[in-house]
């Protein structure tokens, strides 16, 4: 070995040591980028039937898949129309009755 080679070795596998410590892209920064929104999740959901679900955590998962009658605002969570495209309240608002926007599709495709 030659005189010095040793430190050379050594300056070399820090340098392949420390660029393996480097950040990559974070999940967020390729959401952004992909356009995907990733959710964490403690445990997959054993059905993506709404009537099926039966742990409140699910509901992350369903939220982000099935759009309701109505929704939340995400300012102040009154009221927005979703599916519905206006709704109306019976005089002892115990009716109430859902118009549904044009168009408007079951998931296998139905109208």
């Amino acid at each position: 070995m030659r005189p010095g080679s040793g430190a050379v070795a050594f300056a070399l596998a820090c340098c392949a040591a420390l660029g393996g410590c480097s950040r990559g892209e974070t999940g967020v920064q390729s959401g952004d980028r992909g356009q995907v929104l990733h959710r964490g999740l403690a445990v997959e959901p054993p059905d993506l039937d709404p009537h099926m679900v039966t742990d409140t955590s699910y509901y992350t998962v369903l939220s982000a898949l099935l759009e309701g009658l109505v929704s939340e605002d995400p300012v102040d969570l009154h009221p927005v129309p979703g599916v519905a495209e206006r709704w109306e309240e019976s005089p002892d608002a115990l009716t109430y009755t859902f118009h549904l926007k044009t168009g408007v599709k079951f998931n296998d495709g139905t109208p």
